[in-house]
């Protein structure tokens, strides 16, 4: 009986065995992905879909967005200690994983639908390190032959900047934009494909240069200038929330010296007066005489944890908050005349509320 019971044992701990898993490294389906169409694809669903990859292509990435999934979560954090997190959107084309900066594997995927009735399919797969890889799997899903069919030129050819750098790719969430983005430490150029009703399109490339960085700081704030034919056209700025979510905000108030701009230092300050810290983003001044300095504000909602522009805030020269009188004080100078300003909050908008001249060396 201790024989059999033994016995047994021995070809459960076999068949569970043969019935693990086995996760192909990255690289290998890098290098093997176009070589081979995907067949039995029994209906167009975005679960479907990734399913038939990850049964095709096994990743550890793509079987936790799987597993989530069929559990009918929007998200759900992994591992508390990396921050490893899955977002799934599946109900509307898009899922994604993402950590607080390991070396660990990451992924996302969409769906475009084609104007021939036919689906793309994109999947993002990539890790940091051993290799440092990253790269994106296009897909043409037939609905009659339920095929998954590789498109590895889906893009064209289009132009890049620097050759030698890594790619990194946003596949779109929202909207149908491709973002591809090449570069080094410095600056980055991102490349936009529009969505043309069968493939994405490059449509332009932006360079983004990053003036600041304030780990330091709360939000730990990342300031970048885009730029389009050599001249600034937005300010970015990167932060980081409670839960390490990193989120960004674009910036429409344009630097002083939009062609050749030097400053981006941050500030926190409460510029609203609601007991909490805003961000005030300084935006040059005009020569670099340091007389007239003009500042983008940023102010934080804590109920939806980000940041909205304060429009009016960068029309106040040498903005200075008062929280004792609970208004923001500015002035200009201009030779011998300086304009001293007060502005106050109403209805959730800096009104301008008396203004007077003054002698400037008085």
């Amino acid at each position: 009986m201790k024989k059999l019971i033994l016995s047994f044992t021995i070809l459960l701990t076999a068949l569970t065995a043969n019935a693990q898993r086995h996760n192909l490294p990255i690289d290998e389906v890098a290098a093997k992905w176009q070589q081979k169409t995907i067949s039995n694809v029994q209906d167009g669903s975005f679960a479907t879909l990734l399913r038939r990859f990850d049964e095709t292509w096994p990743t550890w990435s793509i079987k936790n967005v799987r597993d989530v999934i069929a559990k009918g979560l929007s998200k759900a954090v992994l591992d508390k200690e990396t921050g490893y997190t899955v977002i799934n959107d599946a109900k509307n084309g898009y899922v994604e994983t993402y950590d607080l900066g390991t070396d660990g594997e990451y992924m996302s995927a969409c769906i475009w639908r084609r104007a021939n009735g036919h689906k793309l399919l994109a999947i993002n797969l990539g890790q940091p390190t051993d290799p440092e890889i990253e790269f994106v799997c296009f897909y043409d899903y037939n609905p009659k032959t339920k095929t998954l069919t590789p498109e590895p030129n889906v893009l064209g050819k289009w132009d890049r900047i620097e050759p030698s750098e890594k790619l990194s790719y946003k596949l779109p969430h929202v909207g149908k934009e491709l973002l591809i983005t090449e570069g080094n430490i410095d600056a980055n150029y991102t490349h936009h494909f529009e969505w043309d009703g069968m493939r994405p399109v490059h449509k332009n490339v932006e360079q983004i240069t990053i003036l600041s960085e304030n780990y330091n700081h709360k939000w730990a704030p990342i300031i970048k200038t885009v730029s389009k034919d050599g001249e600034i056209s937005e300010i970015i700025v990167d932060y980081s929330i409670n839960d390490g979510t990193i989120k960004s905000i674009r910036v429409s108030t344009l630097p002083v010296e939009a062609d050749n701009f030097h400053g981006g230092e941050v500030t926190l300050k409460d510029i609203n007066f609601d007991g909490t810290d805003d961000l005030l983003i300084d935006l040059g001044s005009p020569n670099y005489t340091g007389t007239n300095v003009i500042y983008a504000g940023l102010i934080w909602n804590d109920a939806k944890q980000e940041f909205k522009e304060c429009e009016e805030y960068s029309q106040i020269v040498n903005a200075s908050p008062d929280p004792e009188h609970r208004c923001i004080n500015g002035y200009v100078v201009e030779g011998m005349k300086t304009t001293v300003q007060r502005w106050e909050w109403k209805n959730g908008k800096l009104e301008l509320t008396e203004q007077h001249e003054e002698n400037t060396y008085d």
